[in-house]
């Protein structure tokens, strides 16, 4: 599936990518997707803001939490290739959405503790919310 995503991103890229090319990745790996995105664009919209979210959140860590999270995800992602597919994507989306927060961190406390996913969900949905945070019109 990351090959098959970084090839259509290499394509869109380079504007070369056809609605086609986006359906037949969708028909083939849609599961992976829940927002159901319509092109190209929204797919590159959702993934990076959940991406964002995710480095944002790691930056947010201790260097020695960081470094637990590096070897977890080595152990957990092992493959050189897909470290190299993962990077890949990371790379695509950066450049694809210089406009997200891929920098900043936030401080996290409460009585509360979140997980990686809840951590990078409740990023996501701040940087949403930020005052002057450009939003798509047919965002809700």
């Amino acid at each position: 599936m990351l090959d098959d995503l970084n090839d259509l991103l290499d394509k869109h890229a380079r504007g070369e990518d056809t609605q086609r090319d986006f359906d037949e990745f969708m028909t083939k790996h849609g599961e992976f997707f829940p927002e159901n995105p319509r092109n190209v664009e929204e797919l590159l919209d959702s993934l990076a803001k959940r991406a964002a979210a995710a480095q944002r959140f790691r930056n947010s860590l201790s260097q020695e939490q960081r470094d637990e999270l590096d070897a977890l995800a080595q152990q957990a992602f092992g493959s050189p290739a897909l470290m190299r597919a993962l990077d890949r994507l990371d790379a695509h989306l950066q450049a694809a959405r210089p406009g997200e927060d891929w920098t900043g961190s936030q401080q996290f406390s409460g009585d509360n503790p979140f997980g990686m996913g809840e951590g990078t969900q409740a990023l996501a949905d701040i940087s949403a919310r930020r005052p002057g945070r450009r939003r798509r019109p047919d965002a809700g």
